[in-house]
C-alpha cells in the first residue's frame, strides 16, 4: 500500500488531531507534531493557562484554566481526562489520525478513538509516573497502563530509543517495537539564520541555561554559586521560569556578570544563544526520568555551536565524548574549583572547533522532520 493512500484516499476528509495536556506554548513538540505530520488539516487541543483565550478550529482548547487551589485544579484535571474523549466523540471521524501526548490524554480518549476506528498515535513524552510525584506509591501500576497502550497505539512515539529500556528497566516488560517511530527533540530551525561562531574565547567565558528554573534538579543553585565566586571568568545568562526566578531577579540586580531574562519562546531562544559560549544542561543521577533524558540543550548546542557541561548519565553521553562537544561534572563531588578546572582545561586542551558541531548538526539532522513525516506515513499503513 501507498505510504501517502492514508491521506490521498479521501483527501479533503482526514484530519489529524494532537491532544496535549500543556499550554501550546510550553512544549514546543506538540508544535511540531502539528506542524510536521499535517497533511491537509491540524486541530490542536490543549489544557491552556488563561481562561480568557477562544477555541478555534485549529487550536481547540478545554474551558478551564490552568489555575486554583489544589482541590479545584484536582477537579478540573478529572474534568480534562473526560473533556478529550468527548472531544474525540463529537470530532474525530473514521480514519482520521489522533496523536495522544503522554498518558492523560490517552488513557480514555484512546479507547473513543479505538471504537471510532480512528487511528491512534501515542507519543510518549515522558513517562507519566516520572512526572507525577502524587501517584509514587502506585507509579509501577501506571508504568503498566502506559506499556499497554504503547502496544495497542496504531503508532508509539518516544523521543529515544532509551525510552524503551525504560519500561523493561521499572517494570520488566517493554513494548512491542514493530510500530516504533523514534523522534528526536530536534528545533525546526528551518527560519534561523544559520552562522558559526567564532572560535576566539578569552579570559571570560559566557553559561547560558535556557529552561525550566526547578530547584535541586537541574543544578542551577551550582551554577549561581560559580557565577558568584568567579565573576572575572563567568558570566552567567539565564532565561526560564520556576522557583527560582524571583531569586535569580535579585542575583541579577547584584551581580554585574548575571543576567536574566524571565520567560522565552522559540523565536527569542537564537538571540539568547548568540552570546553563549557554553550551554549548562545538568541532569541530576538521583532522578530516573533523567537518565533517559532526551534534552533539548542537547541539539541547541549543535546548532549553536556552544559546548554542553551536562552529566555522564544522559544518553546522549557517548556521542559527546565521542565528538568531544563538552564536558562533564558530578554535583555532588566536584567542588566549584574543580569544575572551573575542567571549564579551562577543556578551553585550553580541546581540539574541537564550533564550526565541528555546526557541521555535525547539518550532517544528522539537516531535514530532520522532512524524514520524520515519511517515516510516520510509513509506519500509520502497516
Amino acid at each position: 500500500m501507498d505510504p501517502n493512500s492514508i491521506f490521498n484516499k479521501v483527501k479533503k476528509e482526514v484530519k489529524l488531531y494532537v491532544f496535549r495536556s500543556l499550554p501550546l506554548n510550553a512544549d514546543s513538540r506538540t508544535k511540531r507534531n502539528a506542524e510536521c505530520f499535517k497533511e491537509q488539516h491540524v486541530t490542536v487541543c490543549t489544557w491552556e493557562k488563561d481562561a480568557k483565550l477562544i477555541s478555534t478550529e485549529e487550536h481547540v482548547i478545554f474551558p478551564c484554566s490552568k489555575s486554583g487551589s489544589k482541590f479545584s485544579r484536582a477537579i478540573k484535571y478529572v474534568l480534562f481526562l473526560l473533556w478529550v474523549p468527548y472531544v474525540v466523540f463529537i470530532r474525530v471521524k473514521k480514519d482520521d489520525v489522533v496523536i495522544f501526548m503522554d498518558l492523560e490524554t490517552i488513557l480514555i480518549g484512546g479507547l473513543v478513538a479505538k471504537i471510532k476506528r480512528v487511528k491512534v498515535v501515542f507519543d510518549i513524552v515522558d513517562p507519566f509516573a516520572q512526572t507525577k510525584r502524587s501517584i509514587k506509591p502506585i507509579a509501577k501500576l501506571f508504568d503498566h497502563v502506559e506499556r499497554g497502550w504503547a502496544d495497542l497505539a496504531d503508532v508509539v512515539m518516544v523521543p529515544h530509543l532509551s525510552r524503551v529500556d525504560y519500561y523493561q528497566e521499572v517494570i520488566g516488560r517493554s513494548f512491542k517495537t514493530d510500530h516504533l517511530l523514534v523522534v528526536e527533540n530536534v528545533p525546526d530551525y528551518s527560519n534561523c539564520e544559520e552562522s558559526p561562531k567564532k572560535n576566539d574565547l578569552g579570559s571570560c567565558f559566557s553559561i547560558g541555561y535556557f529552561g525550566t528554573l526547578d530547584r535541586d534538579t537541574r543544578g542551577l543553585e551550582r551554577l549561581i554559586s560559580l557565577g558568584v565566586k568567579f565573576p572575572k571568568q563567568l558570566k552567567l545568562i539565564i532565561a526560564g521560569q520556576g522557583a527560582l526566578s524571583g531569586e535569580l531577579e535579585v542575583l541579577a540586580e547584584q551581580n554585574d556578570n548575571i543576567h536574566f531574562s524571565g520567560g522565552f519562546d522559540a523565536t527569542t531562544l537564537p538571540l539568547l544563544y548568540k552570546n553563549v559560549d557554553f550551554t549548562w544542561a545538568y541532569y541530576c543521577p538521583k532522578i530516573t526520568l533523567h537518565k533517559y533524558a532526551a534534552p533539548n540543550k542537547y541539539y541547541e548546542h549543535l546548532f549553536f555551536q556552544t559546548p554542553l557541561i551536562t552529566s555522564s548519565i544522559i544518553p546522549q553521553s557517548p556521542i559527546i565524548r565521542s565528538i568531544n562537544s563538552g564536558f562533564f561534572i558530578d554535583l555532588e563531588h566536584d567542588s566549584d574549583e574543580k569544575i572551573m578546572s575542567q571549564l579551562l582545561g577543556y578551553v585550553e586542551g580541546s581540539r574541537m572547533k564550533n564550526t565541528e558541531l555546526f557541521e555535525f548538526w547539518h550532517a544528522h539532522y539537516e531535514g530532520y522532520y522532512t524524514n520524520c513525516k515519511a517515516r510516520f506515513k510509513d509506519k500509520l499503513v502497516k
